[in-house]
């Protein structure tokens, strides 16, 4: 009965009713001999190719009560489960097929991919630094140690693991490598590799506003003030709108560019967006002292200096790099344009705070 409806099912290419007839000789084949799990697992995969994934797990789970020790079942259990977005019980499936199958790498693979995927960076890296002790070429579980790597904030090893899957003649590039690819290189200080592989990224994707917002970074922390402030210009192209620390970067970028007024603006913006943050107020304030955009003797950067020490205040350990210059400035501004000595007083004392001698 077996044989005839794998005969059936193999001949249903050409006429569609021979699937119901295979599943028919199965059903009965399950009947006639009830202690082999063959029958569930062939109702199984047929109820999968048919869509119907209740029946096949409920199939497969038959076939194992029959022969718990049945690997593949566990597999296909594990992938019927997949396609019913049973995440759980697909992982816990896949794991007892792996640990019955130690030697199928392929399994493997999937199993780490599906830990990378649900963010278990940990397991995923142990198993796939497993796997390479037993298949050191295998791309695979070399970009996954590299991913899993970069997640977990262990730079240098990512590199490492990088550098090997690129080097392996074997591989087969995905998009998400490119992407990854350049996260690393930008963390361990390779700015030529991350805009190579950015390049590349956003050639394969130049709507993700994601990773056109990462590689402004990168060109700015790069000091390629210019370039930040035109992929920053083309983010905001492509996404509509820039988000609240892309524009802190962009504003940085257009002060370091020597574009005071769009310095200004920019960070005009950011206040709007985030009033509780001082960081707008701190840059508003600079822009005006250094750049002079407003008349001096108006002292212009007063209200944002006096914002940002309102604000930044309450966490002085936070904002100790700029307070001090927030607290000579107001000194200043009530020494020489209030011609108040006692009000200025205090304000210098608070710079000197910061750096006793």
């Amino acid at each position: 009965m077996l044989a005839l409806g794998d005969a059936y099912l193999a001949n249903s290419a050409n006429d569609n009713t021979m699937g119901g007839k295979a599943m028919n000789k199965y059903e009965a084949a399950s009947d006639a001999c009830k202690d082999n799990p063959l029958a569930w697992i062939k109702i199984g995969r047929l109820s999968v190719n048919g869509r119907i994934y209740d029946q096949a797990i409920e199939a497969f789970q038959k076939a194992l009560q029959i022969d718990q020790s049945y690997p593949i079942v566990y597999k296909e259990l594990a992938e019927a489960y997949y396609f019913t977005k049973q995440y759980d019980k697909m992982k816990i499936n896949f794991e007892k097929y792996i640990a019955l199958s130690p030697g199928d790498n392929k399994a493997k693979a999937s199993i780490i991919t599906i830990y990378f995927n649900a963010k278990e960076y940990e397991k995923a890296l142990d198993e796939a630094t497993k796997g390479l002790a037993n298949d050191p070429t295998n791309y695979i579980f070399q970009r996954v140690v590299a991913f899993c790597d970069y997640e977990l904030k262990h730079y240098p090893e990512a590199a490492k693991a990088s550098k090997a899957f690129w080097d392996n003649p074997n591989k087969k590039i995905k998009d998400i490598d490119y992407i990854y690819s350049a996260r690393i290189a930008s963390q361990v200080g390779d700015t030529t590799g991350a805009k190579n592989y950015f390049t590349i990224a956003l050639a394969n994707d130049s709507s993700n506003c994601d990773l056109l917002a990462e590689y402004g970074k990168v060109l700015y922390l790069a000091k390629d003030y210019d370039a930040a402030i035109k992929q920053y210009s083309l983010e905001n192209e492509r996404c509509g709108k820039l988000g609240s620390l892309e524009l802190y970067y962009l504003g940085k970028s257009y002060y370091f560019a020597q574009d005071s007024l769009m310095a200004d603006t920019t960070f005009a913006e950011f206040i709007t967006r985030n009033p509780t943050s001082p960081d707008g107020y701190f840059w508003r304030a600079k822009i005006n002292v250094v750049f002079k955009i407003s008349n001096p003797d108006s002292y212009p950067a007063y209200p944002y200096y006096q914002r940002y020490i309102e604000i930044a205040s309450a966490d002085t350990a936070r904002y100790k790099y700029n307070l001090p210059e927030a607290y000579d400035y107001m000194g200043i501004y009530y020494f020489e344009k209030m011609k108040d000595k006692e009000q200025a007083k205090p304000y210098f004392q608070k710079a000197l705070d910061f750096h006793p001698r």
